[in-house]
């Protein structure tokens, strides 16, 4: 067992170091910004969960990366057909549940529900469910943060279940650089926010100066490597 828990943590680390560029600066501003410390000098970011031999962005896959003491885990969350949030990382179910072919914005969300995402992982994970936005909150509040990864949400609606919730300072936001209509939309909870242009970001989808005509943000851009 531990052989395996020190093996997850290696995967978690080397998964973690792709967002390693939006956190670069977080930790020399912690005070400023209100977010916790890490608790190994290193964020460490459980991506889609802590997921090697558990199901990828599930209930289960969260909760071991709390068990492990991740400072984070990375959710990926998309709309469905009737307007829940829900946390897959593909725009299909294909490769979560066999033999179904659907995209996630054409089923309502007690369709998604009633797939069983786990057999594939194993038959010990038979009946795990894809999770609802509101359900991770629940799993992760005051006990890991979440590093927001929009695949195919409004921010509008994340932040209202999150100001529900009173989860404000606990999670960093990834929203697409093309969505430039949604970047404003986390000041209004949160009076500093950290803008990161990612290596390798395309001209036509934000340039330095829309980036830089934000005036609510302390900015980092990374350097292109």
């Amino acid at each position: 067992m531990m052989k395996s828990n020190d093996s997850m943590i290696k995967n978690i680390i080397l998964l973690s170091l792709i967002l390693l560029p939006l956190l670069a600066n977080a930790q020399e501003k912690v005070s400023e910004c209100s977010l916790k410390g890490a608790r190994n000098s290193i964020y460490i970011v459980a991506h889609r969960g802590a997921h090697i031999g558990i199901p990828e962005n599930s209930l289960a896959a969260y909760q071991k990366a709390i068990d492990l003491g991740c400072d984070f885990v990375e959710i990926d969350v998309r709309t469905t057909k009737d307007g829940k949030f829900v946390s897959i990382h593909n725009s299909t179910v294909e490769e979560y549940v066999p033999g179904v072919k659907a995209k996630v914005c054409d089923l309502d969300f007690a369709e998604l529900r009633s797939f069983d995402i786990g057999i594939s992982t194993g038959p010990e994970w038979k009946g795990t469910k894809i999770p609802s936005f509101e359900e991770i909150l629940d799993v992760c509040h005051g006990k890991i943060g979440i590093y927001l990864d929009l695949k195919s949400a409004p921010v509008s609606g994340l932040v209202e279940i999150i100001k529900k919730m009173g989860m404000e300072k606990e999670i960093i936001w990834y929203i697409p650089a093309s969505d430039t209509n949604d970047l404003n939309e986390p000041k209004t909870f949160v009076q500093i926010v950290y803008q990161c242009q990612m290596p390798g970001l395309k001209k036509h989808q934000i340039s330095s100066q829309q980036l830089h005509s934000l005036p609510y943000c302390h900015r980092h851009e990374s350097s292109k490597q």
